[in-house]
């Protein structure tokens, strides 16, 4: 018997935070590579060593605890706003569905 479309997969809801942590951290190494290109761009200073500036384990430890927290609260937010599931919207109702038949 195939799932029913408003159930999600068992591992999609680790799919998307997977996701949203990746682009998260994303986001934040891009921004330090602007701010880090920035300050290096000057006479015999390249992208490389830009690159290898901003890439260390203490970068990547923040950014795994900011992409973390950013994480939770977003999820805390889109429940809040959203209801309980993601895709069912709380208490929208199908528009094509007549008053017997939902």
């Amino acid at each position: 018997m195939p799932p029913s479309p408003l159930s999600p997969r068992p591992l999609s809801h680790v799919l998307r935070a997977l996701i949203e942590v990746a682009f998260i951290i994303f986001l934040f190494y891009s921004n330090l590579l602007m701010g880090e290109f920035n300050r290096t761009n000057g006479p015999g200073n390249s992208f490389s060593v830009a690159l290898y500036d901003i890439f260390t384990i203490k970068n990547f430890a923040i950014a795994i605890i900011a992409a973390s927290i950013g994480y939770v609260i977003f999820e805390h937010l889109r429940k809040k706003t959203l209801g309980k599931h993601p895709r069912s919207h709380g208490h929208r109702k199908n528009l094509l569905c007549e008053e017997s038949d939902c």
